[in-house]
């Protein structure tokens, strides 16, 4: 999950001005709460990766 998080915030940074940019954003933070919600009580365990947004 940590790379296609990743991957896309680095799409977001190196493209403001995209039609998408919403979109992939509103996509990015609902993937990333589910996550956190539901996915992790399943997974047991997690790896945090912090950097700058």
């Amino acid at each position: 999950m940590a790379s296609q998080w990743w991957t896309l915030s680095d799409w977001l940074r190196d493209n403001p001005d995209d039609a998408d940019v919403e979109e992939v954003r509103d996509f990015l933070e609902r993937r990333r709460r589910s996550h956190v919600e539901y996915g992790r009580r399943h997974l047991g365990r997690g790896v945090f990766v912090l950097r700058r947004r």
